[in-house]
């Protein structure tokens, strides 16, 4: 019997004889006329039935080499990609095995040119094109279970990149078919993961994000920000603790946390732990799909961290609502400062059937008081648009706005007071010191001990100069913890002194109205007075205000 290779030249003689039979043009004569082509069983032209038989003695015989080719190679290919598998974690597959499966793909194709010539048309040989993507899908199959069985979120991402930088490059393209062939199972593969992904991650969000409960160090704000050696090593010092007492189950894949570092340790876990999760889907899935992740991840996030901002409350530190309220300010601003590059709505709208009006419908019908035929209207569907960026806004805001007032009261609430007392009472028509008119504002000037008097005015200066000096620079410091930015303290600082020196015009414009010049000179409040405390805020705001 000769050998694969004795015979090569006599069957590629033979396949060529075909394939000169097979495009033979049906020519009418000598002419050059093109005659109508007949099926085969109706047609009585010689050169016809030649060429139809020859086209499907052709095609048996392409179909017998993709056969005898597959019988051949299959088992050898699958035991490469299988011992490929077995050196290499799945991206070392996915990046040897398409190398390997291209190059197997482009050689196939060489051999198949070499005895079935491939005509310049638009399609491809449907055998060659069955025997490619017989090969791709090896390498596929070989993929896909340990697609499915991964539960690392960071290596699927990592895969999908890996996935998509194995797409044949342009000049492979070219060749169209090898490359072609992979890339469809690339595709696949890269569909898997991706749906692998969104499984995980909303795994991700169930445990890590909603069901994580904070233990006293994770609460124990400003110590995080300020020493945030000492808190890691007692986090790792109680992660150790609970490993040791098999607190934590071998069979929960995912749930080993690693020890977060840098300024991502000083964040709150599920702030950071959405933001990583955001960070990695992004570019990974689709936009839709990511947009309904990201909604439902800052959804609990907020919550997750208003709970926290509840618990540093209620602690038995020094100052723990101040802290509390800054840790929320601090956390919902860098919240909105990492999603703002994501260029997705944050929203997602539920659809409901209202069956209101059908129930009330269906009672008139059986009381007897409507038709059958009432009922045969749908149901109304009521819509509602959850956003979670809005809800984020809104958050900050108030908390902002909080912050913004409660310290501006605590230095300002005595000129304040003194201003709301003065509103109730009259402004006298004539100022001079000796009128006096019974329980007029005149009278209460005069009055030793009340809040008009001078002395009382004076102690009232005193008293706001002393809070700025002392619980406003708490304050001040306090925020500076949690804060970092002077851009965004600067946000929050500025309305502080646009308040004082508000109500420091309507001081003065009391003062002037109600006072006489002897008395506002007794009293020490003036526009220097005012200056000076507006340059002391402005000190201890860091606010630099152009020189006019």
């Amino acid at each position: 019997m000769w050998s694969d290779r004795t015979v090569a030249p006599r069957i590629k003689s033979l396949v060529s004889e075909l394939h000169a039979r097979a495009r033979t043009e049906e020519l009418g004569g000598t002419s050059g006329q093109t005659t109508k082509r007949q099926p085969p069983h109706t047609t009585r032209d010689p050169t016809a039935v030649t060429r139809n038989a020859a086209l499907s003695s052709l095609g048996d015989c392409e179909e017998s080499f993709v056969d005898q080719r597959r019988k051949l190679i299959q088992g050898s290919v699958l035991a490469h990609v299988k011992s490929l598998g077995e050196v290499h974690n799945t991206v070392g597959l996915a990046r040897a095995g398409s190398s390997f499966i291209l190059r197997l793909c482009q050689m196939e194709k060489s051999l198949y040119e070499h005895f079935f010539p491939i005509a310049d048309t638009t399609s491809e040989p449907s055998a060659l094109v069955s025997l490619l993507k017989s090969h791709c899908s090896v390498l596929y199959e070989e993929l896909r279970p340990r697609i499915l069985s991964e539960n690392d979120l960071e290596k699927l991402v990592y895969l999908i990149e890996v996935l998509r930088q194995e797409f044949p490059g342009e000049d492979i393209l070219r060749r169209e078919l090898p490359g072609d062939c992979l890339i469809g199972a690339l595709t696949r593969c890269i569909a898997d993961a991706q749906e692998r992904l969104i499984f995980r991650a909303e795994v991700f969000i169930r445990d890590e994000i909603r069901g994580f409960v904070p233990s006293a160090t994770n609460l124990n704000y400003p110590d995080i920000i300020l020493d945030p050696q000492a808190t890691r090593a007692a986090v790792e010092a109680a992660s150790h603790s609970s490993r040791e007492s098999g607190r934590i189950a071998q069979d929960q894949p995912g749930k080993t946390e690693k020890p977060v570092t840098g300024i991502y340790a000083t964040w709150y876990p599920t702030v950071e732990r959405t933001l990583r999760l955001l960070s990695m889907l992004y570019r990974c899935i689709d936009r839709q799909v990511f947009s309904g992740i990201a909604q439902e991840a800052v959804s609990i996030c907020l919550h997750s961290v208003s709970l926290a901002r509840m618990r540093i409350a209620a602690s038995r530190r020094p100052d723990a609502e101040e802290h509390a309220q800054l840790f929320f300010i601090w956390q919902m601003l860098m919240l909105r400062e990492q999603i703002s590059p994501f260029d997705v709505e944050f929203a997602y709208t539920e659809k409901e059937f209202d069956f209101t009006e059908t129930r009330l419908l269906l009672g008139r019908v059986l009381r007897g008081q409507a038709p059958l035929l009432t009922l045969s209207q749908p149901p109304r569907i009521r819509q509602r648009t959850i956003d979670s960026k809005r809800l984020l806004e809104q958050s900050v805001q108030t908390a902002c706005e909080a912050f913004i007032l409660k310290t501006t009261r605590l230095f300002l609430d005595p000129i304040l007071a003194f201003l709301a007392k003065c509103n109730v009472l009259p402004v006298p028509d004539r100022i001079e010191a000796g009128d006096v008119d019974g329980n007029s504002f005149t009278s209460l000037k005069q009055s030793v001990g009340s809040f008009a008097h001078p002395s009382g005015l004076r102690q009232m200066w005193e008293q706001v100069c002393d809070a700025i000096n002392t619980e406003l620079t708490e304050a001040v410091s306090r925020l500076s913890i949690y804060v970092t930015k002077p851009t965004s303290r600067s946000v929050l600082l500025r309305p502080i002194r646009a308040n004082f020196a508000e109500a420091a015009s309507e001081l003065i414009s009391a003062l002037q109205t109600r006072y006489t010049l002897e008395e506002r000179e007794e009293i020490g409040i003036d526009g220097e007075a005012i200056q000076k405390e507006l340059d002391s805020l402005d000190e201890i705001f860091g606010i630099k205000v152009p020189q006019s």
